[in-house]
């Protein structure tokens, strides 16, 4: 009997822990509501006398610093007030600063950081960009990814390439890789000068680690900047490496010319039946602009690769050049039975597309 009530005592227990957890979630959910539109109604209020100064004050700026406080402020920001929020941004900025700087609050820098890139800081004067831009280079080094990828899209809205290429060179700095992707789909909300942008970061790039030339790199290509390009092209070497390398690739790729097109097929004659096969992946797709007897017969070579990508890549830039079906039908009429499938697939994909 003992032994089966120290049984039921473990089921027990957990059955009146739940009990009191419905219970009280309710409750806990309700006044935590409560305490969210307490701190509206504050900022409100103070809205309503910021406007009338013209500034906010001191304690206004500290009230940033409490978790409620700072989110019933960027919600109010969001409907209607946020010409006041930016003034009491703007009039307490280097106080602002000074406070923040030093906060230990990750989740509360990132959320800051987050308001900052919604109030089009970008047309202040310098003076107050640089009070905000030197704000988020701190905040990078914060152990926060929140906070890293709100405080670089607060430096992306401030449209100054500076403080761009000071963030690349920061993150370098401390070793932190931030994700590529977001980096990317970050510099292509900049809102600045796209071009300059990019002369900043190609002139820094030797500062900087090949994780974020990488994402330079595929920043150029996303964004069709093709004036850096032989910059770029001059660093192609087999020791490279390989995601920068094959960024590089796809960069030249976007522009057709002479000199694009001897580094593409170089790389993919050497490459093809290579171990190290992503770059002649990417070159095969890249030779589909130029519609020459020297690059299909490369193609038609390249289809008999080991590696299936650059079967496949090869094959679908012939079957887009190869009006005349001439390699092509070597392909088809070869012994590489892997070479013959990759091409029939190209084909079948390609008649599929112009609806045949």
């Amino acid at each position: 009997m003992v032994n089966v009530l120290y049984l039921l005592l473990p089921c027990l227990a957990i059955s009146i822990i739940t009990v009191i957890v419905e219970i009280s979630s309710p409750l806990i959910d309700e006044e935590m509501e409560r305490k969210q539109e307490k701190a509206k109604k504050y900022w409100i209020r103070r809205f309503k006398k910021i406007e009338a100064k013209g500034k906010g004050s001191k304690a206004d700026i500290r009230r940033l610093l409490k978790a409620k406080s700072i989110v019933a402020f960027g919600e109010l920001s969001e409907q209607g007030y946020k010409e006041q929020a930016k003034l009491l941004i703007y009039s307490r900025r280097h106080y602002l600063v000074s406070l923040f700087s030093d906060t230990t609050k990750t989740d509360i820098a990132g959320y800051l950081a987050h308001l900052l890139s919604r109030f089009d800081i970008s047309d202040y004067e310098y003076e107050t960009i640089r009070c905000y831009g030197d704000l988020m280079l701190s905040f990078l080094k914060k152990n926060s990814v929140y906070c890293r990828e709100n405080a670089l899209k607060a430096i992306y809205a401030i449209g100054d390439p500076y403080y761009v290429t000071m963030a690349f060179q920061t993150l370098s700095e401390i070793g932190i890789n931030h994700n590529n992707k977001l980096l990317v789909d970050g510099l292509l909300t900049f809102k600045g000068d796209k071009k300059g942008l990019a002369e900043s970061l190609t002139a820094s790039k030797h500062t900087m680690s090949v994780h974020y030339r990488t994402a330079i790199v595929n920043y150029l290509c996303l964004a069709h900047i093709n004036a850096f390009d032989y910059t770029f092209a001059k660093e192609l070497t087999d020791e490279l490496d390989l995601d920068y390398r094959c960024a590089i690739l796809r960069l030249l790729s976007k522009t057709p010319c002479d000199l694009h097109k001897k580094i593409l097929m170089a790389t993919l004659k050497h490459q093809a039946f290579n171990e190290v096969w992503e770059p002649a992946a990417v070159s095969a797709n890249g030779l589909s602009s130029y519609e020459d007897e020297e690059v299909m017969d490369l193609l038609a070579f390249s289809c008999r690769s080991p590696f299936w990508q650059v079967r496949i890549n090869s094959a679908s830039s012939l079957a887009k050049i190869d009006e005349t079906k001439k390699y092509i039908h070597q392909v088809l009429e070869g012994e590489d039975k892997y070479a013959r499938d990759a091409v029939a697939y190209a084909l079948a994909n390609k008649a599929k597309e112009e609806g045949i």
